[in-house]
């Protein structure tokens, strides 16, 4: 089985994840940290962002790791260069994921989870089986925030402003998690919905 996780930012979905890994025998593929890695020296969004931006965007000489607050700080002052790097960089992601899901599927592997906050956005509703979304209540959303990644409330106001609306990503699911009490609650919605599909608890759930 294939789940897609999405969420708005603070809802989180980390520890969502987690419970999937550890407890369900979950692999998790990171569409964040896939494109952290296609941006490293000599693969394919590497070769494609430098050959587009230039050398000036490199922390040092040819084939240097890319300066990604750099990079970040061109791309949000010009929604063509933006729009530019999301060309560049979408397809490949998915292009890795595909393969990682093959591998994986040839491994026999239960549960494969794909995260990403754009879930919906880019279009991977087709490479899963289940979408789920991930909801919390908005002010312990805020608070969330404050409390673990010190933001301030006008950074948390602009950074929702720009994702999807939480309706709409909830509308597209096919099972949304409450994620607003503790992680036991979570975890309870989490193993009732997976029993719907003959998936338990792994045997690693009672390992130290």
């Amino acid at each position: 089985m294939i789940i897609g996780v999405t969420g708005g930012v603070g809802t989180g979905k980390s520890s969502i994840l987690q419970i999937l890994n550890k407890e369900f025998d979950a692999v998790v593929i990171m569409a964040d940290e896939v494109s952290r890695d296609l941006m490293m020296p000599g693969e394919e969004s590497y070769l494609e962002v430098v050959r587009y931006f230039g050398d000036g965007i490199l922390t040092g000489g040819p084939q240097s790791p890319i300066d990604r607050a750099e990079l970040a700080r061109i791309v949000f002052q010009d929604p063509e260069k933006l729009n530019a790097l999301n060309n560049i960089n979408h397809p490949l992601v998915r292009k890795r994921i595909e393969a990682l899901l093959k591998q994986y599927q040839k491994e026999a592997v239960r549960l494969i989870v794909i995260e990403t906050a754009i879930l919906i956005q880019v279009g991977y509703q087709d490479l899963v089986d289940e979408l789920w979304v991930v909801h919390t209540d908005p002010e312990i959303r805020v608070q969330r925030l404050i409390d673990s990644r010190g933001y301030t409330r006008e950074k948390i106001a602009d950074i929702m402003k720009n994702q999807l609306p939480d309706h709409v990503m909830e509308q597209a699911a096919d099972f949304v998690i409450d994620n607003s009490a503790d992680l036991d609650s979570a975890r309870r919605q989490i193993e009732e919905h997976l029993n719907r599909f003959g998936i338990g608890p792994s045997d690693r759930k009672a390992a130290p």
